[in-house]
């Protein structure tokens, strides 16, 4: 290894937390699920994520728009992304 050791911030409760309110949310707002633009990016995969966690991914619609400068890998992630939250 690089000797380099990155100590990684337990986020659970954090976690726990969004999914909490995001789960109330979906409830008080009487709507079926979320609807999460997915870029491939790390912040939309985290959306994505935390959204399945909390309500389960049947009620998550994942959009993916790409466009033409819009990097293949970006696909493959995407696709990579719905297929582990499925």
């Amino acid at each position: 290894g690089s000797g380099i050791l990155v100590l990684m911030p337990d986020c659970s409760d954090t976690a726990d937390s969004i999914c909490d309110l995001l789960k109330i949310t979906m409830e008080k707002s009487k709507c079926n699920g979320f609807v999460v633009g997915i870029s491939g990016g790390v912040d939309s995969a985290l959306v994505a994520a935390l959204c399945a966690r909390a309500v389960g991914s049947s009620k998550i619609l994942g959009i993916f728009m790409p466009s033409n400068v819009t990097p293949p890998t970006d696909a493959t992630d995407v696709s990579a992304l719905a297929t582990s939250l499925s």
